[in-house]
């Protein structure tokens, strides 16, 4: 009887449990859990998209739109088919990439795209997403740069990805490093062939939980030197033309006519939504070993491109590069008595061009607010009044997952920068709040995974009259 008793508990206890959401159920061998492909949201407005998808090469999927029902994964089979526009392969690799574009859609609904085997009439995967209120005069993203692969780092990846997703921005920017090609482990420096950066691109895809999120968000992207290919690289890294077709598989997407404009060559564009414009600068395809060169940094061509967005915008303006702007150089000594620089520097690695940087800005009407990465640290640096007639920012991301270089003793190593007002050296992120109203005003929080609380928390404002 005793027996008996504890036997009808456990069963009642059994039938109270809440039922499962799709997310959570299993079916026969196969989870509903998202990534047998990688799915990436880029270039976004409030009526359309760009969502590349990352799939075998022999698995012929037809791609779905639909509202998304979360008790119906298989909602697409009332939806439309969506033509995928362009795939991008290497040889003798064993995945493509597919892009799609969708327009004419409803910035209040969200959506499901959903990945579908129609011979056998199966979702095969599926991403819920939706579009960038890009009319708003404030917005939230995440910024960040340096996401390695390596399985160091995988007690921070697990978690970190999975934070920033809570904080609910509305797109993320990524400052380059997203992928390490030349980590020594996989590719010799100045070595990497189209396959190898094929390989280690897919290789952080496939690892990196960002791209396997269910929920996507706008992911805005340019690359430094070691997703264009080998460290401190320039423009005669021999594989240039194949890391530029590779990053833009990924990162890229179509043109959206008054929002986003790409320059001719590199990976450079621009985007303008919420009252601002922002400016994604490529300073690898076009650098000059030369640091005397006038235009060393991006290059004349690109250069010009520049020039010309910032005198056609109206609005304040985000100047976005993988490197530093102002920081300076910082040269060690080695043990040997031989000096090295261990950062780059725009201002050190290129006075010149740094000079013609200033002296464009300098004309706006409007404001610049500086972003970089590469560092390994995050700081933001208060640019004195004197250099462009008002006292504005660089705002500096990283690293997200990657080396964080201390000193043997313990105590903390930084880069030279007396601009520097407040710094973290930790895994993390930073999540930037702005809010245009004749002055820019603007909050940065940095988050990792060893506390709840900021690291550092910090309100700035940026105020020149239009």
């Amino acid at each position: 009887m005793r027996f008996l008793l504890i036997f009808i508990l456990i069963l009642c206890g059994c039938q109270s449990l809440p039922q499962k959401s799709i997310e959570s159920t299993i079916q026969g061998d196969q989870t509903k859990a998202p990534g047998w492909v990688s799915a990436f949201q880029t270039m976004t407005t409030d009526r359309a998209t760009n969502i590349n998808i990352l799939r075998p090469r022999y698995a012929h999927l037809y791609y779905y739109l639909s509202e998304y029902d979360p008790q119906n994964v298989d909602s697409w089979k009332n939806g439309k088919e969506i033509k995928k526009i362009r795939t991008t392969k290497g040889k003798k690799i064993h995945w493509e990439v597919d892009r799609v574009l969708i327009n004419n859609l409803d910035p209040e609904k969200t959506y499901q795209l959903s990945m579908v085997n129609r011979g056998r009439n199966k979702t095969i995967d599926w991403r819920v997403f939706k579009t960038l209120p890009v009319n708003n005069n404030k917005t939230r993203f995440i910024l960040g740069s340096c996401m390695s692969d390596s399985f160091a780092y995988e007690h921070v990846r697990s978690r970190i990805w999975d934070q920033m997703l809570e904080k609910k921005a509305d797109f993320i920017v990524l400052l380059g490093d997203e992928v390490y090609v030349d980590d020594f482990d996989f590719v010799k420096r100045n070595q990497a062939t189209e396959f190898d950066i094929w390989t280690r691109y897919i290789d952080s895809f496939r690892k990196i939980p960002l791209f396997q999120n269910r929920q996507l968000i706008p992911i805005l992207a340019v690359w430094d030197d070691h997703d264009f290919g080998t460290n401190n690289s320039d423009k005669t890294f021999k594989s240039k033309e194949s890391a530029k077709k590779i990053f833009q598989a990924f990162f890229g997407g179509e043109p959206l006519k008054n929002y986003y404009e790409f320059s001719r060559n590199g990976v450079s564009f621009s985007f303008k939504g919420f009252g601002q414009k922002f400016i994604f600068m490529d300073n690898r395809y076009f650098r000059d070993p030369v640091n005397t060169a006038p235009f060393g940094q991006w290059g004349k061509e690109q250069h010009q491109w520049f020039e010309r967005q910032i005198s056609e915008s109206k609005s304040p303006i985000w100047l976005a590069n993988g490197g530093q702007f102002f920081a300076k150089a910082t040269v060690v000594e080695r043990d040997n008595g031989t000096k090295k620089q261990v950062n780059e520097s725009f201002v050190d690695d290129h006075p010149k061009h740094f000079k013609k940087l200033l002296q464009g800005l300098k004309g706006l009407k409007q404001p610049a607010i500086f972003l970089s990465g590469d560092i390994h640290y995050s700081e933001i640096a208060k640019i004195e009044k004197e250099l462009l007639g008002y006292e504005t920012y660089e705002i500096t991301s990283s690293p997200i997952h990657s080396f964080i270089f201390r000193n043997n003793d313990g105590s903390e190593s930084w880069l030279n920068n007396p601009r520097r007002i407040v710094s973290v050296k930790e895994h993390n992120y930073l999540v930037v709040d702005f809010e245009f109203n004749n002055k820019i005003e603007i909050n940065v929080k940095s988050f990792g995974v060893k506390q709840e609380s900021p690291y550092f928390e910090q309100d700035l404002v940026v105020d020149k009259k239009l």
